[in-house]
């Protein structure tokens, strides 16, 4: 067995090559080749695939994500852990742990992850390479409004009741419309925005001085517009909204003879959703034009989340509401935040239209930084490829 590295350049080439058509299973989609070539962060020479291979036997594979990461208010580079498979017949041969050690290699030891599941975890601590970085505490918001969404997914076997359950969401979405807060805030414009413009950016870059990751158009425009999921029926173009390298724009092109069914059937993680949007929403104060908040939304299927919140205090309760009648207004039923802001003020509601689960991530990082102390971590939900998908 030999473990191969894929940098940002090999990457391009290794898409279109008749050795990944004919992979049994796919390391990679084109989609997240395609963004991951155009990340701002990301060099030519920074790996970001990593590949256990015996002949032609595809026995694992890691994803690398590049990243700045700004600890003692200095810029470093970093590589979020994304994208960890192994085959199942070669599980408990120490495939994993050779990856990740490859990996760490590879990056210098600087090295970030989140989003891993309890076995991971134990994975993570045992290999004695990470230490925790800290916890995000977050919540969910269930529509309560939405039954004929919300109890098939707990109870599967009520799926073919689907036509009684949406009867009596109608019927509960009627009582609970009594109930809706009437003191909307009217002084504020909601306007969304396909694009982080100068004006907005200005207003991003002054309230993210004291994140671990410091957002700019340039990376919040990049993962708006080469999302890793692509919404539609199997057959649908890409929509490519930036331009891309010459490299990566061939990519696409070649790799678009597989069809997507054949994709999403050869990719153990997420390729296809029958729904997936993402868009920025612009807050104004309507009489001064002044930007109040700026936030980016991203709705799958029946969840909606927050990646990126930057607001101004005395208009936290307002864009909040907001965000919960958008919540309403949508096919979605349930929204997931793990912003401390919205944390703390839904928390101190009580509303009969919605039901409250608290939740949590942890976030590991290399034992290689050294944390300043006291430390405060400072992180937003989207940071790492959590708003890809």
């Amino acid at each position: 067995m030999q473990i191969r590295t894929l940098n940002t350049a090999q990457l391009a080439a290794f898409i279109h090559s008749e050795g990944y058509k004919n992979l049994q299973n796919l390391p990679i989609t084109p989609l997240r080749a395609l963004s991951q070539c155009n990340n701002p962060c990301a060099e030519v020479e920074d790996i970001l695939l990593l590949l256990a291979m015996e002949n032609e036997d595809l026995l694992g594979y890691l994803g690398m994500l590049p990243d700045v990461i700004y600890l003692n208010g200095k810029p470093e580079k970093i590589a979020w852990m994304s994208c960890l498979w192994i085959a199942p017949k070669t599980r408990g041969k120490g495939i994993a742990k050779m990856l990740i050690e490859m990996a760490f290699n590879a990056w210098n030891q600087q090295v970030i992850l989140t989003e891993f599941t309890a076995e991971a975890g134990k994975l993570y601590q045992k290999l004695g390479i990470f230490q925790d970085l800290g916890i995000c505490e977050g919540l969910r918001v269930y529509d309560l409004a939405k039954w004929d969404s919300l109890l098939p997914m707990k109870f599967p076997k009520l799926q073919p009741f689907s036509f009684f359950l949406r009867l009596v969401s109608v019927v509960t979405k009627l009582f609970f419309h009594f109930f809706k807060a009437k003191n909307k805030d009217k002084s504020l414009l909601f306007i969304p925005i396909t694009e982080i413009d100068a004006e907005t950016n200005a207003f991003i870059e002054a309230k993210n001085t004291d994140f671990l990751f410091r957002r700019t158009s340039k990376e919040l425009n990049w993962l708006t517009h080469f999302p890793w999921i692509k919404e539609g029926r199997v057959g649908a173009k890409v929509r490519r909204v930036l331009p891309v390298r010459k490299a990566v724009a061939q990519t696409h092109r070649t790799s678009s003879k597989q069809s997507d069914e054949e994709i999403s059937k050869n990719y153990y993680f997420s390729y296809q959703s029958a729904l997936f949007r993402q868009t920025w929403i612009q807050v104004k104060d309507k009489h001064t034009q002044q930007i109040v908040a700026c936030f980016m939304l991203s709705l799958r299927e029946c969840n909606l989340k927050v990646p990126y919140f930057f607001a101004e205090n005395a208009h936290i309760e307002a864009v909040a509401t907001w965000i919960l009648e958008y919540l309403q207004s949508t096919s979605a039923s349930i929204l997931t935040t793990f912003q401390p802001e919205l944390v703390a003020y839904f928390q101190g509601q009580k509303n009969i239209n919605f039901r409250i689960k608290n939740t949590s991530k942890p976030y590991m990082i290399a034992q290689k930084f050294d944390l300043p102390q006291p430390f405060t971590f400072q992180i937003q939900d989207g940071d790492g490829d959590c708003a890809f998908t």
